[in-house]
């Protein structure tokens, strides 16, 4: 896990293996679109052509509304890769 203060490029590389772990996670079968929308982040993390944090950002929506439209139920190993993930996006300011 990374702390709140790394870089950018600490952030993606963390991401992309939280990815790559999320997928090996998911059953190929029941959660094809959900595998599509991961890839598709992972891929843009490669090759960024934005900020992380949007991209990022991005990637949640995305995952969000793959969610809302083909239900999954995540057992809890996967759900925790997920909120890892997503802290990945979060901003702090101050102290």
């Amino acid at each position: 896990m990374v702390h709140w203060y790394a870089s950018g490029a600490e952030r993606a590389t963390e991401a992309e293996l939280l990815i790559t772990k999320l997928i090996a996670s998911l059953d190929f079968q029941t959660a094809q679109p959900l595998i599509t929308v991961l890839e598709s982040g992972r891929n843009e993390l490669t090759q960024p052509t934005q900020s992380l944090t949007l991209i990022l950002s991005r990637l949640q929506l995305s995952i969000a509304q793959c969610l809302l439209k083909h239900p999954l139920v995540l057992d809890p190993s996967t759900q925790v890769l997920f909120t890892e993930l997503t802290a990945l996006s979060a901003i702090r300011y101050g102290g």
